[in-house]
């Protein structure tokens, strides 16, 4: 019955208009995922089946195959022409046939047809050009008895690919659970489950990287200071990288009685005044690099010490106390007359509220997507480039010349930024050829660089 059909269509075609003979180059025909930009379930979208050189076709059937555990085929439509087309949708089994003839009409944009797609499933789907597809040219005038087949190009990979994947589907960042994020003793923290089913991987690594997977069954117990990252994944599909720090704070418990180990609390830097600095010699910083660094600071009032003599140069740094530093190196004034709506607002400690609003007047530091400012969060080395480069108003770099070993670990937000503060000698990477964007810094990195930023 197929091939009736086909015989039916084809001398039909063939009635509508005769030309010159089929071209001697063989056409490409290739699918064209350009336009794709990555929808979401339930979303449609069209993939366009294109042909390169198409001179002297005429008549085609196009077999497609494709992933129906995540795409259902709606439609399948091609540029106009004399006759209906056959058109055959198997949505259970993933495949495509649709026989149809040009007719001698200029194509679209080298448009033979195009498919329309509905999104059922995150994943990574494969759509395919079958190489059982048929591509006939016109006889010439003096031999009419049927059509010639064409040699057809059919690539597996490149520009001009007839087997092509694309990613579909968006996978939801994890969710924390947490009744706050100081804490004086314990905290118990989870993750919502995900109502896509996906996978939650997280790290309490310095690295940043999460590589081990989350039980729901099992919510994990803090019992020190501790930044989580976490992503979600389903089928080769991954969420952005969220971050959440929870900081062990004892100042305020009372009592407490004898009892073993736990991680020491380490007070806040003490909060000074800018005018009249006192200058002091701090004593663990006598052979350390950063020394000048906080020497200079210290005596314009930007960075100060603790109580006990020490300025913990290898101390990490929150953004809360980043943005006092940044906001004293910039010159601005503490304000009050801002008003912040952060949902963690009563976690930002009244030395840092009025630095915070100053920085956040002038969009130096900005909150995240869930409307936190996360004040006790421990900043990044990437965070740290991107707000100094925005507070000293630094030309933004070419990302093109970065060299680092780790360089796809830097995210894009902040790339700009790093290969400014590297081309203009503000900071650097270590000693094995990395960046490690995603590190902690330490209050001697931050004096390095706020100096130097200061300098230019």
């Amino acid at each position: 019955m197929i091939k009736k059909i086909t015989f039916i269509f084809t001398m039909a075609c063939l009635v509508l208009s005769f030309g010159n003979a089929f071209a001697q180059q063989a056409p490409v025909v290739y699918l064209d995922k350009s336009g794709i930009r990555t929808p979401d379930v339930d979303d449609t979208f069209t993939l366009p089946i294109k042909a390169q050189d198409y001179a002297g076709l005429y008549t085609y059937e196009l077999l497609i195959n494709f992933d129906a555990d995540y795409l259902m085929a709606t439609d399948i439509i091609g540029n106009e022409g004399g006759i209906e087309p056959v058109k055959e949708i198997d949505n259970e089994n993933g495949t495509i046939r649709y026989y149809y003839c040009i007719n001698d009409k200029p194509l679209s944009g080298n448009t033979l047809a195009s498919i329309t797609f509905k999104v059922i499933e995150i994943g990574i789907p494969e759509v395919s050009i079958s190489r059982s597809s048929v591509f006939l040219s016109k006889p010439g005038k003096d031999d009419k008895t049927g059509d010639y087949e064409m040699e057809v190009t059919l690539n597996s990979t490149g520009q001009y690919a007839s087997e092509t994947e694309f990613e579909v589907g968006i996978v939801k960042v994890p969710k924390f659970v947490y009744p706050r994020t100081v804490f004086p003793y314990t905290l118990t923290v989870s993750f919502e489950e995900p109502s896509d089913g996906a996978d939650i991987y997280y790290t309490m690594s310095t690295s940043g990287k999460p590589d081990k997977k989350y039980d729901h069954d099992y919510p994990f117990e803090l019992s020190n200071t501790t930044t989580i990252y976490a992503f979600a994944e389903k089928n080769g599909i991954r969420s952005k990288t969220v971050q959440q720090q929870f900081t062990r704070n004892m100042s305020g418990v009372s009592g407490g009685g004898g009892g073993g180990g736990g991680g020491t609390f380490i007070p806040p830097p003490v909060v000074e005044q800018p005018q009249q600095p006192e200058v002091k010699k701090y004593v663990d910083i006598e052979n350390h690099w950063s020394k000048d660094y906080f020497e200079k600071l210290a005596e314009k009032g930007i960075i100060n010490g603790y109580e006990d003599g020490t300025i913990r140069p290898d101390r990490q740094i929150t953004r809360a106390e980043a943005a006092k530093i940044i906001a004293l190196a910039a010159n601005l004034s503490p304000l009050d007359e801002v008003n912040l709506e952060f949902a963690d607002l009563g976690e930002i400690a009244d030395w840092a509220q009025g630095y915070v609003k100053a920085v956040f007047k002038e969009g130096i530091i900005t909150g995240y997507e869930d409307n936190t400012f996360r004040p006790n969060q421990n900043i990044t080395r990437s965070e740290l480039v991107v707000i100094a480069s925005r507070a000293f108003s630094l030309s933004q770099g070419n990302a093109d010349e970065i060299t680092f070993a780790d360089k796809s670990d830097i995210p894009d937000w902040s790339l700009q930024g790093v290969a400014a503060a590297v081309a203009q000698g503000i900071m650097s990477g270590y000693d094995d050829n990395t960046f490690k964007p995603y590190n902690h810094i330490t209050r001697a990195e931050v004096s390095k660089i706020i100096y130097n930023c200061m300098e230019l």
